[in-house]
């Protein structure tokens, strides 16, 4: 059996906790979640269209550029417990 620091335990009983309370905002309309990995095709479908990229700014994204957002967004959750959602 592993004994765990007290430190160490505390850090994973926080990221659990953050993991567990991830924020969603659910309508008849409309689901706002933190990103998960399922969400790359969507992710890159919407980003690599020049129609909706002329409105949410920046450039199109090739499917790898898309997967590095998806990385950062979700690093930023679960960093910080906050971020973009999807």
């Amino acid at each position: 059996r592993i004994q765990l620091s007290t430190r160490l335990s505390a850090l994973l009983a926080r990221r659990c906790r953050r993991w567990l309370m991830q924020p969603m905002l659910d309508t008849e309309r409309l689901r706002l979640r933190p990103p998960q990995a399922d969400d790359l095709d969507a992710l890159h479908a919407w980003r690599s269209d020049p129609a909706v990229v002329r409105f949410v700014g920046g450039r199109t994204l090739d499917r790898e550029e898309a997967w590095q957002r998806l990385l950062r967004i979700a690093g930023h959750w679960s960093l910080f417990g906050h971020g973009l959602f999807m």
